[in-house]
């Protein structure tokens, strides 16, 4: 029985859950089965005793401290037997993952599971290795949504750019890729207005990147995704150069070779196992012969379990050895003492024996003198002895019988020599202290320690100097004569340990943080080797210098500075100077808000475009235009102005500093257009203000999208989402498909198919008889290439069969187009268009394209005449530059010969140049 309340409960404690409402609903669950199955032939009992601990557990749930305890509980009820069993199949640092696979299998428990708790004891995880699978995760399959950033590569060549971070970086920032989101988008939104605010192909491509920037470091999780995507490129550019080595050599790579490019994934990936796998994967399924006997898998545990055998066994004997001297150590000086502690006993019994002997004797002979003087007197000479044939016996036998006392004297015997040493091995010079343990009353002291020199001390010290093994000898003497003791190769000297002759150390350092606003305190860790001993460092803001090991500083002004070490040990001195090391930017201020507009007065439908003057560097926009419009974030918005009146704007810029307001009085004005056309222009004509119509007002377009990315041919439907009653609906797909308007419900929520890959804006205009109103979505629908593109599909937009009969505003007037989409041939009502477009209207479409372009709907400029025919192509040279090529659906018996324009609309040769694709668009 298990009373642990996150087990009994089935809840997960690792994490714990700790939403209350998640508990009590459990606690509530289990009540109800436990009370259902009370009477379970088997586990009833234990059903009821859970009900009768029902209250507990409770109370134990809805307390924070009490829970966290059960969670720990739970924990190492778990995992423990786990651990165990982990500790042991990973006993090397490492465990297999098809063994772990195996073990999760085997004990019922979930693999994921026991991969944690791998990882939570330090051991390192051997991921299965599948030639297929490593292929397509690190070389074949792109990362997930990373397909937008494939277009930017053509942006970037004319900087001479690989990725995002080398375009943003001004040149003396390190680490770039560590820097937060909000410093990455502040960066391309300061490079976009400072220098790419020109209109021609440098600037357009630069603006590209710009908001390619802002959109990868949008959040985190995008630039996770930026990120996997720029390792994934390295890893291809690295592969792709091996296989065109690999067919300069007929497929085959020799093991020189090999090792080149997995260093160069071991660099990207600080991982050589996973290169090595990788790129043996890449070569097995890309049939380049590399050294097969490379990976086997055998050959290498193998390997690596002798290896760590014989680890282990040097570990072991290394271990015993200095448990042994430690060992030896500690019974010599325990047998030292105590055979010290015994001599002085006996020295000391023997002097208490000798003194009571004396006084015996002494007692003795006055007893006898005074029994001799009786007998004198009495006249007896002893002859009365009871037995007069027994030998003299002396004073001596009578008292203890020893017979080394003869005739009343007490004789000595020959001494036994012994000895012992605090210590028998160590390094030289070895310090060595010798103890006489010898027997017999020695009266004199010999001792030949091996190495030449001799001693007469009873307990000598003497020191090795040279390694080797020594015999050490001692003699003893007394009055009876002498005994040696030798004891062979008693005394072990090694050499001792060398000392490394010193180097000049090699500075080195790294800094907490390289670039940021003042001011600014930097750590610098100081990560010299050669073992320095002293530090001297210049910060490069003032001629003063610090000595601390590792010093944290603070620079107070703005400036780049370079930053000197010098360490110094021993055997010298080395400096390391890092040139404009540290960049200091000024704190930011407030902004000061200014802006422009293209244009401040005219009939309306009036469009401007805004411009952001300000000043300070903000990083958030607010516009309002004056005429009740919903409130814009953009940087450089453009807004129509449907109605007649004179408008007041305003912009608020902020940054982290604060915000500032600059407020345009009277700044737009609009006037009523000067006639109107009842005919084609029913939708825009103005309504009296009456009071009857006082509540009608024009509509608020929105909308929503079916779905919004996938693969070619894409079908979206499209719900109008729009507020205030629009009757009638125009919608702009933004792939060069003719505008659809109109009334009834397809208009409302039309479906459209998009059949190109790309990044799509759709707009949508709503309108009802008190006006319309306009919504863009910007890059709202991202269509991807599928893998297998049949290249001879139509290449119009559009699918099925039928005719479309369509309403295109044109400023002016009304063009009705007719196409049939069944036989792919056009009919217009619209005038026959011969000529090319003007210079003027070349200008007018390069500065309007922004992947789909208003120009096409409507030509403005020195032609007011509708231009369905019309087919733009967006080209880049070999060079960087773009170029715009041009044709006519209609009256070209050439097969659409295409005039080329650059972008300052002057008609050129193509001879010469490389062109690639960047975008089609159709006008019709």
């Amino acid at each position: 029985m298990n009373d642990n309340c996150y087990l009994l409960l089935e809840l997960e404690f690792d994490p714990p859950v700790k939403d209350q409402a998640v508990i009590d609903q459990r606690i509530e669950e289990k009540a109800k089965f436990w009370s259902t199955n009370s009477n379970h032939f088997k586990k009833g009992a234990e059903y009821k005793t859970y009900l009768e601990m029902l209250p507990e557990i409770k109370r134990i749930m809805s307390d924070p401290v009490k829970r966290k305890e059960e969670a720990d509980s739970a924990c190492s009820i778990v995992y423990s037997p786990i651990d165990q069993d982990i500790k042991i199949l990973g006993a090397t640092g490492e465990i297999a993952e098809d063994i772990i696979e195996n073990y999760a299998n085997t004990k019922k428990t979930p693999v994921n599971v026991v991969k944690k708790r791998v990882s939570a004891l330090g051991i390192k995880i051997i991921q299965k290795f599948d030639f297929q699978i490593t292929y397509d995760k690190y070389y074949k399959n792109k990362p997930k949504n990373a397909e937008t950033f494939d277009g930017m590569k053509t942006y970037l060549k004319p900087f001479n750019k690989d990725d995002f971070y080398a375009f943003l970086n001004p040149g003396t920032m390190q680490n770039m890729d560590k820097l937060p989101c909000d410093k990455l988008k502040q960066l391309a939104q300061e490079k976009k207005k400072k220098e790419f605010y020109k209109n021609d192909t440098y600037s357009s491509a630069g603006k590209k990147v710009c908001e390619a920037c802002e959109l990868a470091f949008k959040d985190e999780s995008s630039k996770t995704i930026y990120d996997d995507y720029l390792a994934w490129c390295k890893r291809r550019s690295i592969l792709d150069n091996a296989k065109e080595i690999a067919k300069i050599t007929d497929k085959k790579m020799s093991d020189d070779q090999g090792d080149i490019y997995i260093g160069k994934l071991t660099e990207l990936l600080k991982d050589r196992t996973l290169a090595e796998n990788i790129f043996i994967s890449f070569c097995k399924i890309e049939k380049i012969e590399y050294n097969p006997d490379l990976y086997n898998p055998g050959k290498k545990e193998e390997k690596a379990r002798k290896e760590a055998e014989e680890k282990a066994r040097k570990e072991a004997e290394e271990k015993a050895r200095k448990e042994a001297e430690e060992k030896a150590r500690k019974e010599a000086q325990e047998k030292a003492r105590e055979e010290a502690e015994k001599k002085a006993r006996e020295e000391a019994e023997k002097k208490a024996k000798h003194d009571a002997l004396k006084k015996l004797a002494i007692g003795a002979i006055l007893c006898f003198l005074a029994l001799g003087g009786i007998a004198l007197m009495s006249g007896n000479d002893g002859s009365q002895s009871e037995d007069p044939q027994a030998p003299y016996q002396t004073i001596g036998d009578r008292v203890n019988g020893t017979s080394s006392v003869i005739n009343g004297s007490e004789q000595p015997v020959l001494p036994d020599a012994d000895f012992w040493s605090d210590i028998t091995s160590g390094e030289a010079p070895l310090k060595v202290q010798f103890f006489d343990g010898s027997t017999g009353s020695p009266t004199s002291w010999n001792w030949n320690f091996g190495d030449g020199v001799t001693s007469t001390k009873q307990n000598p010290i003497h020191t090795y100097t040279t390694d080797g093994t020594y015999t050490v000898k001692e003699t003893i003497t007394n009055e009876i004569g002498e005994d040696p003791e030798i004891k062979e190769s008693y005394i072990t000297v090694t050499a001792p340990a060398e000392t490394p002759t010193a180097v000049v150390p090699v500075p080195d350092f790294s800094a907490s943080v390289t670039s940021g606003e003042a001011p600014l305190t930097v750590s610098f860790t100081d990560e010299s080797s050669g073992s320095p001993t002293e530090w001297q460092w210049n910060f490069g803001d003032s001629p003063d210098i610090l000595t601390e090991y590792n010093p944290t500083h603070t620079y107070t002004k703005a400036g780049t500075y370079t930053v000197t070490e010098t360490v110094t040990n021993e055997a010298g001195k080395d400096t390391e100077t890092k040139t404009n090391y540290i960049t200091i930017t000024a704190p930011l201020q407030t902004p000061d808000a200014d802006f422009s507009a293209s244009v401040t007065s005219g009939e309306a439908p009036l469009t401007v475009s805004f411009t952001d003057d300000s000043s300070g560097s903000p990083n958030a926009w607010q516009w309002n235009f004056g005429d009740s419009s919903d409130i814009l974030t953009k940087y450089n918005p453009t807004h129509t102005f449907t109605k007649a009146g004179t408008y007041t704007v305003t912009e608020t810029v902020t940054n982290e500093a604060g915000k500032d307001t600059e407020t345009k009085t009277n700044y737009i004005t609009v006037t009523a257009p000067e006639s109107t056309d009842i005919s084609s222009q029913s939708t825009e004509t103005a309504i009296p203000d009456t009071a009857s119509q006082s509540t009608v007002i024009a509509p608020v377009p929105d909308f929503s999208a079916s779905v919004t990315s996938g693969e070619a041919p894409l079908t979206v439907t499209f719900i109008d989402e729009s507020t205030g009653s629009p009757n009638e609906w125009k919608w702009n797909f933004g792939d060069g498909s003719p505008i659809i308007d109109g009334t009834t419900s397809a208009y409302k929520n039309p479906t459209h198919t998009y059949v190109k890959a790309g990044i799509y804006d759709v707009k949508e205009t709503a309108i009802n008889s008190a006006g319309k109103n306009t919504k863009t979505k910007s890059s709202y629908i991202t269509v991807t290439a599928s893998e297998s593109t049949d290249t001879a599909s139509d290449n119009t937009g559009t699918s099925g069969t039928g005719t479309e009969s369509n309403n295109i505003e044109t400023g002016s007037s009304t063009a009705t187009l007719s196409r049939s989409t069944e036989t792919g041939s056009d009919t217009s009502t619209a005038t026959d268009i011969t000529s090319l477009p003007t210079k003027s209207e070349v200008l007018t479409f390069v500065n309007d394209y922004k992947g789909g372009s208003d120009f096409i709907e409507t030509v403005s400029g020195d032609s007011e005449s509708y231009h369905p025919e019309w087919k733009w192509d967006i080209w880049q040279d070999q060079y960087g530059n773009i170029l715009i090529s041009f044709y006519y659906y209609q009256n070209n018996s050439k097969g659409y010969e295409s005039t080329y324009f650059d972008s300052e609309g002057n008609i050129i040769s193509t001879k010469d140049l490389e062109l690639t694709l960047v975008d089609s668009y159709k006008g019709s």
